[in-house]
């Protein structure tokens, strides 16, 4: 008995992992079944970790396929992925409740009259934001503008100044020099220089 619990422990585990591959990869393997993936697996492609997976799926399931929608053994079609995929950018950028409308949408499902007059005030806002920030964007260009003009002022200014400051110098060296050589003659030339 103990010889035939291992054998029989080896062949449940062996059907168990025949299972899970076929349950896996055959539909990818298959040309006849739609190609789906595993959580895991669109996770992946996704960039994000199981549990936001899930919550994706619970949260997006009216527009997933069935497979996608099952508690267990999930898997995603392609058109899933994209569709999640969307779903992520849109999350990034939306409420969450603009999001399943914004969906609706991308997959080219018509919205009641009150969903696309619920989704106005979402547009108006975003607009009034950006509308906003352009005009705090334009103060800032102005006032940069203006700094950068005074700057510049301030620059032809002190060139003036440095200007100014080197013809003094030059004055006052050639003055200098005059005096050094005045100071060099002897004594007796100096005074016929004087009398002059």
């Amino acid at each position: 008995m103990s010889a035939r619990a291992p054998e029989s422990e080896y062949n449940r585990q062996s059907a168990l992992d025949e299972r899970c591959l076929s349950n896996s990869f055959v539909s990818q393997r298959s040309p006849e079944r739609i190609m789906s993936y595993t959580p895991k697996q669109t996770g992946d492609m996704l960039k994000i970790p199981a549990s936001t997976l899930r919550r994706y799926a619970n949260q997006f399931a009216e527009h997933l396929s069935e497979s996608a929608r099952r508690e267990r053994g999930r898997e995603y079609t392609e058109q899933d992925i994209a569709l999640l995929a969307r779903a992520r950018e849109l999350l990034r950028s939306n409420s969450p409740d603009d999001t399943n409308k914004l969906l609706a949408v991308m997959e080219d499902q018509p919205l009641e009259p009150d969903d696309t007059l619920a989704l106005i005030p979402s547009i108006s806002e975003a607009l009034t934001t950006l509308t906003d920030a352009a005009r705090s964007l334009r103060v800032e260009v102005d006032t940069l503008s203006e700094r950068q003009t005074n700057s510049e002022a301030q620059i032809t200014e002190a060139r003036d100044r440095q200007s100014k400051t080197e013809s003094e110098l030059a004055e006052a060296l050639a003055r200098l020099e005059a005096l050094e050589r005045e100071q060099a003659l002897p004594w007796y030339r100096k005074i016929i220089r004087r009398s002059d």
